[in-house]
C-alpha cells in the first residue's frame, strides 16, 4: 500500500515556521535596538548618531573643542579623529602594548590631530581617564624621554622630539616624526602649552607614590600600576597573577641606585591591599608558590628567595606587601626594606 504524502500542507507548514522564525528575530533585534540605543541594519550594528560630536565630546572631555579649532599658520591641520578603547582593537589604531596600557587604566576617551608641512608631520594624541590617578599611570607608563626642564601640566617629560605630560585626567603625548628639526619641535612645544591651558584644572600627585623610599631612588623612575599587564612591563615580577593587584588599592614602583656598600640597582615594588586580612592572604600565597621553585630563607612577614642569579625579598607589613628585585648582594635588599616605614 503507497503512502499519501501531501506537499501542498507540508509547505504550508514550512512558511508558517518561516514566518514565526522571523516574527522572533525582529523582536530580538527590536529589544537590542530598545535596551542599548544601537541600530542595527544589513546585519550591521552601529551607534546612534545622536547630536554631532555629543557623545564623543562627553568621552574627551572638553579638550576636544580646543583641539579641533587649533590652527597653525604653514602648517596643514588635518581633521581630528575621537575613538574609545573598542575602536582601537577593531582598526588597530594604537600597538598592542600602549591599547592594553589604556585599557588598564580604564581610558574613557581618545582623540588625535596631525599637522602636516611638506614630509614634517606633527602628531598630537590626547588620552581621558575616569580619574587623575589613571591618567597619572597611564603617563608613568607611556611617556617618553626624561623630565623636562619646563614643566608642562602637573608632570611632564621630553626629549628632541616630543613632549608628555599629565594634568588632571588627561595624559598628552605631542611629537613629530622629524629628527632634529627645530621648527617641528617648536609646534611641539606650543601645541603642548596650549593643550596644557585647554586643560585648565590640575591634580595633586597620588599619595602612594609619596610612600616610596625617597633616599637612592632614581628620579623618573617611579611608576604607578593598576593590573597585571602594566606589571609585567615594568615590574616583571615572577608569578605576578598570584599578587592580585586588581584587588589592590594602589600599587607603584621605582627603580634605587646604591653605590655603597654595593654598586647595586634594584626594583621597589609596593602593593597596598587597604586590609590586613587580604594583604597577609596574598603574602603567604605569594611565598609559597616562590618556594616552591626557588631556595627560601621564608618567615611569616618576611621570605628571601635567590631568583636565577639574583635575590627576591618580600615584606609584609600592615596592609602593604613590599617585592624587591635585582640584588646581587641579599644585603642589598635588606637595606632598602629598612627604609620602609609606614
Amino acid at each position: 500500500m503507497g503512502i499519501h504524502v501531501d506537499w501542498q500542507q507540508k509547505r504550508q507548514v514550512v512558511h508558517w515556521h518561516i514566518l514565526v522564525l522571523s516574527l522572533v528575530v525582529l523582536s530580538f533585534v527590536g529589544l537590542v535596538e530598545s535596551a542599548y540605543g544601537l541600530t542595527v541594519s544589513d546585519g550591521k550594528v552601529s551607534e546612534p548618531a545622536g547630536e554631532p560630536g555629543q557623545q564623543r565630546k562627553l568621552d574627551v572631555g572638553p579638550v576636544l573643542g580646543v583641539l579641533e579649532m587649533i590652527s597653525c599658520e604653514g602648517w596643514q591641520a588635518l581633521p581630528p579623529e575621537v575613538f574609545g578603547v573598542s575602536d582601537s582593537c577593531r582598526d588597530n589604531r594604537l600597538d598592542w602594548n600602549t591599547l592594553n596600557v589604556i585599557r588598564e587604566f580604564r581610558a574613557t576617551g581618545m582623540a588625535t590631530r596631525s599637522f602636516q608641512r611638506g614630509q614634517r608631520l606633527v602628531v598630537v594624541r590626547v588620552y581621558h581617564f575616569s580619574d587623575s590617578q589613571a591618567a597619572f599611570g597611564a603617563y608613568t607608563i607611556l611617556r617618553s624621554g626624561a623630565r623636562s626642564g619646563v614643566l608642562h601640566g602637573d608632570a611632564s617629560s621630553e626629549d628632541d622630539q616630543s613632549i608628555s605630560f599629565w594634568q588632571d585626567n588627561y595624559f598628552v603625548n605631542v611629537y613629530t616624526t622629524s629628527d632634529g628639526d627645530d621648527e617641528a619641535k617648536e609646534l611641539v612645544i606650543w601645541l603642548a602649552d596650549k593643550l596644557s591651558g585647554a586643560v585648565g584644572s590640575h591634580a595633586p600627585m597620588p599619595p602612594a607614590v609619596a610612600t616610596l623610599p625617597p633616599l637612592d631612588k632614581i628620579q623618573g623612575s617611579e611608576r604607578l600600576l593598576m593590573g597585571p599587564f602594566v606589571a609585567r612591563l615594568v615590574a616583571p615580577v615572577p608569578y605576578v597573577a598570584t599578587l592580585l593587584l586588581n584587588c589592590a588599592l594602589a600599587t607603584v614602583s621605582a627603580d634605587y641606585q646604591f653605590r655603597q656598600p654595593f654598586a647595586e640597582r634594584l626594583r621597589l615594588l609596593l602593593i597596598d591591599y587597604g586590609e590586613p586580612v587580604l594583604a597577609a592572604r596574598i603574602y603567604n600565597q605569594y611565598a609559597s608558590e616562590l618556594a616552591k621553585f626557588h631556595r627560601a630563607d621564608k618567615q611569616s612577614t618576611s621570605s628571601l628567595f635567590k631568583v636565577f642569579d639574583s635575590y627576591l625579598l618580600c615584606q609584609l607589613q600592615g596592609t602593604r606587601l613590599s617585592i624587591i628585585t635585582g640584588a646581587h648582594k641579599r644585603l642589598s635588599a635588606e637595606i632598602l626594606a629598612r627604609q620602609l616605614v609606614f
